[in-house]
């Protein structure tokens, strides 16, 4: 599975980050939304609800350098892109008020008071009810129409249509004798 390193080194190349806060939230973003749009993580390392907003461990202290050639797949590369083309403008302060109004951060933290301490992970299953919802209503970034599209091989639709076809001609034929009666 691809690293959250890997995403950033591919998200770098995109834009540059503006402080590794911003770059924190950016790869939280990016699995937010690779959760929403297609039900898998982008990376693997946990994110924390720490009390400046959510943190990739892993990412602490580490200089990214840019990558366009990152392992990433195509899937990863549209939210990838997606993501930086809705929240990249932002810096770090804003991105970090914006997960402090949101359910995910929230949650993780419970009833701990902003400014406390936190080490608590942020649940992929929030993350994804959260921003589906979002979605839902027409809010945050929309991956590019096409960006993942396969294109069907038509000798596989026509076949699969004939197998379709020849399950469903009996029941057809069933039914057509019994609204003629």
């Amino acid at each position: 599975m691809t690293t959250a390193y890997e995403v950033a080194q591919y998200a770098a190349s995109k834009h540059q980050f503006y402080g590794e806060m911003q770059q924190h939230k950016l790869m939280y973003y990016a699995q937010a939304w690779s959760l929403t749009w297609d039900g898998v993580l982008m990376f693997n390392e946990e994110i924390e609800a720490w009390k400046d907003g959510p943190v990739v461990p892993s990412l602490r202290h580490i200089e990214v350098s840019a990558d366009a050639d990152a392992p990433l797949d195509e899937r990863q590369k549209s939210v990838v892109d997606a993501v930086m083309k809705y929240y990249g403008a932002l810096d770090g302060k804003t991105l970090s008020r914006l997960t402090h109004a949101e359910n995910p951060w929230r949650n993780a933290r419970g009833d701990l008071p902003e400014n406390a301490p936190c080490s608590t992970p942020i649940s992929p299953e929030t993350m994804r009810r959260t921003y589906s919802t979002q979605s839902r209503e027409g809010k945050g970034p929309r991956r590019a129409a096409g960006a993942i599209r396969e294109v069907a091989n038509m000798t596989d639709v026509l076949r699969h249509a004939s197998d379709a076809s020849k399950r469903w001609d009996r029941t057809l034929s069933l039914l057509a004798q019994l609204s003629a009666n």
